[in-house]
């Protein structure tokens, strides 16, 4: 009789280990492998440092924060937590964090709304002495009777977190967070803040005095602004400690006299950096900003040390354009330029090289040399690239291509222009690795050609979230003679907002067979549509894989939250073999389970 040599997972090497890990995500890493026994612990300590708990189901999410995120608290560096987490996470933890995360240095708060996260940063964080960062992403305003309500005190919510929370050094609120509308109080100046460094969007460019009054000692800020209003005062309180600005003001046209304003604003800056729109001349020839450089801002007696640059300039269509005085104007800085016509305007892009901002904005599409070639590498800080009015999916490649590193990508295809021929024997080649998981693909619009969206698809390995208008999704339900899978897609939203029509059964059986691995779907129609229950329990039945499902509209007067919840159970055949491990909602007329 042969004696076979029983061998043990946890006999393999750290190595190993961590290999089959990475495979699977943090959440499922604890659900899998904590405590069974001391050798895989160890082995996985690096989870226990930074936790990001995602894709969990209900059972799971309950299971590790009943069992596991107690036993771990003391030594989590960095935690992250989500809209699904957020309440049980407030109701559980918030009262206790300095006693849970005693060593917690930085912490990510994704998808909140701005009421509970205000609140929670300036009552509940206070304690944790070592906590530095904070990281806000997807904030949103709260949203009441159909309509959101814009908050008159985010600048008193500001003051509170700084005020209450002095070890803490850097905030960003990514540039997904809603803009903030800031009130002028000289009654609020700070004179001392631990506060290093900031990024935020604002409403208005005179937010940004307000930031001044209530940061002044802020070192590097990173600013995007909605829009420009007449030219501040000369009698403000600038900032007293600034010296790496960032300022983004891509959605309003800016003139020479806004960033003027805005400069007086930054005395002491070393490092600068602009990205604009603008209808004004005098924001693309070089000559006009170095002049108002020299005479206005200087460090130690010195020039500011770095100058980063880009312009989107629109003009007439018959405007004429000298790219030599251009060239000229810059000189010694070196800077890129692409033209672009059509029928009514010229479009420039102008900027130093390589590119300075991770958001680009493109209001048409550029010629195909983009004014670069693929291996200068000139585009790689974009990790925000959203591109309008275009014709063709497959036309805007020529710009994708350059822009290797980007995150985020929306694209917007205008119903009212005319369809271009489209080439079936071309195709493009490219490569979006850092297109993954938080990110959005967003497509408005007729699609032309369904090869190239799975082209587009294709190029992004590591893709993980996709969301795409209504009338696009039922077309691409309705193709029968393209196989198109798309099973690495985990988020779908689908945006029904502008759309008189809805997804049907057969949408649904297709919905599942095209995005076979979707975790969470969100519909969202015209909010005053009832909410179909059939078509809940047809999508929790057929989308196996399915977590988390959110679709917005009204129920009516005699049809409760309850009702619908029995109904499900009794109707659904996946909510009857589920014991009941799932949770339901319905807030702001948004309907939500998860599984």
């Amino acid at each position: 009789m042969n004696n076979f040599l029983k061998s043990k997972f946890e006999y393999l090497p750290d190595e190993i280990i961590l290999e089959i890990c990475r495979y699977i995500h943090c959440g499922h890493v604890f659900y899998s492998f904590y405590n069974l026994n001391s050798r895989i612990n160890q082995a996985i300590t690096d989870y226990c440092h930074h936790v990001i708990l995602r894709r969990l189901n209900y059972k799971q999410f309950l299971y590790i924060y009943s069992n596991i995120l107690p036993q771990i608290g003391t030594f989590i560096i960095s935690l992250t937590i989500n809209r699904l987490q957020q309440t049980y996470f407030l109701h559980n933890f918030s009262l206790h964090m300095n006693k849970i995360f005693p060593n917690l240095e930085k912490l990510a708060l994704d998808d909140w709304k701005n009421k509970e996260l205000f609140s929670f940063i300036e009552n509940d964080l206070n304690q944790l002495k070592y906590l530095r960062t904070i990281i806000i992403r997807g904030l949103r305003q709260i949203n009441q009777n159909n309509s959101i309500t814009y908050s008159n005190d985010d600048q008193q919510h500001l003051l509170d977190i700084i005020h209450k929370n002095t070890q803490i050094e850097l905030i960003y609120f990514e540039p997904d967070c809603y803009s903030m509308k800031l009130s002028i109080n000289q009654k609020n100046f700070i004179n001392h803040s631990n506060l290093i460094e900031m990024s935020i969007s604002l409403l208005t460019s005179n937010d940004l005095i307000s930031l001044a009054i209530l940061i002044p000692n802020i070192r590097r800020l990173h600013v995007i602004i909605e829009e420009f209003l007449p030219t501040i005062n000369q009698d403000i309180i600038p900032f007293q400690c600034l010296t790496h600005f960032s300022l983004n003001a891509i959605d309003f046209y800016s003139t020479f006299d806004n960033i003027s304003s805005i400069l007086q604003l930054t005395p002491t800056i070393q490092q600068l950096s602009l990205t604009l729109t603008t209808k004004d001349e005098r924001l693309i020839y070089g000559q006009h900003l170095f002049t108002f450089l020299s005479s206005q801002l200087f460090t130690n007696n010195k020039l500011i040390q770095s100058l980063k640059y880009a312009v989107y300039f629109s003009t007439s269509v018959d405007n004429y354009f000298d790219s030599n005085s251009l060239l000229e104007s810059w000189n010694p800085i070196s800077i890129a330029y692409t033209i672009n016509k059509d029928e009514k305007k010229s479009y420039i892009l102008i900027h130093t090289l390589p590119y300075p901002s991770i958001l680009l904005n493109l209001y048409s599409i550029l010629p195909n040399k983009f004014g670069i070639s693929l291996g200068d590498q000139v585009y790689n800080n974009i990790q925000y690239l959203c591109i309008c009015h275009a014709k063709t999916l497959f036309e805007t490649f020529t710009i994708i291509q350059h822009c290797r590193k980007i995150q985020d990508l929306s694209i917007q295809i205008d119903k009212t222009k005319a369809i271009l021929p489209v080439p079936t024997n071309q195709q493009t080649i490219i490569n979006l690795p850092k297109l993954k998981q938080l990110e959005i693909i967003s497509i408005f619009g007729t699609i032309d050609n369904w090869q190239h969206f799975k082209i587009l698809l294709i190029a992004a390995p590591n893709i993980s979230t996709l969301c795409i208008d209504l009338d696009c999704a039922i077309k691409l339900f309705e193709t029968t003679d393209e196989d198109l899978i798309f099973s690495r897609v985990l988020h779908l939203f689908i945006d029904g907002n502008n759309s008189n029509v809805k997804l049907k059964n057969e949408h649904i059986h297709s919905l599942s067979k095209v995005f076979s691995g979707i975790h969470s779907l969100k519909i969202k129609y015209k909010t005053e549509n009832f909410i179909e229950t059939d078509i809940i329990s047809t999508i929790l039945d057929n989308c196996k894989q399915l977590i988390v499902f959110t679709i917005n509209g009204q129920i009516s007067d005699d049809r409760s939250i309850e009702y619908i919840q029995e109904w499900l159970i009794e109707y659904s055949s996946r909510l009857k073999n589920s014991d009941n491990n799932y949770q339901v909602d319905f807030c702001d007329n948004w309907f939500q389970i998860w599984l």
